[in-house]
């Protein structure tokens, strides 16, 4: 088919894998492999973009080996257990609300 450099139009949207396709379906396609990766606010996460040969992306997710967290809760045998670092000291508090807290002074 040559069109003499003419667009084609009014083609119907494509069924076959053989069919050609309309800009409207290129463009709801394009729209639906889009994909957005981010870092999240903590601090903790990095996400690298890379770019393949094939110029498709590769995301690498990454969580810091040293991690800065506001509180920690590790739960056993449906018992409750947190610990709390502040910068001064550790604070533990035990399933029945008990608090340890522990500081360079007193160790």
């Amino acid at each position: 088919l040559n069109a003499n450099n003419q667009k084609i139009t009014n083609v119907a949207a494509g069924v076959n894998d053989t069919d050609a396709v309309n800009v409207q379906q290129l463009k709801s396609s394009m729209a639906a492999a889009t994909t957005t990766v981010k870092a999240g606010d903590s601090g903790n996460t990095t996400v690298e973009t890379t770019v393949n040969a094939d110029k498709s992306k590769t995301y690498t997710v990454d969580i810091k080996k040293d991690l800065n967290l506001r509180s920690v809760i590790t739960t056993t045998d449906d018992k409750k257990f947190s610990t709390v670092t502040n910068g001064v000291g550790v604070t533990s508090t035990d399933t029945f609300g008990n608090k340890t807290t522990l500081t360079a002074d007193n160790v």
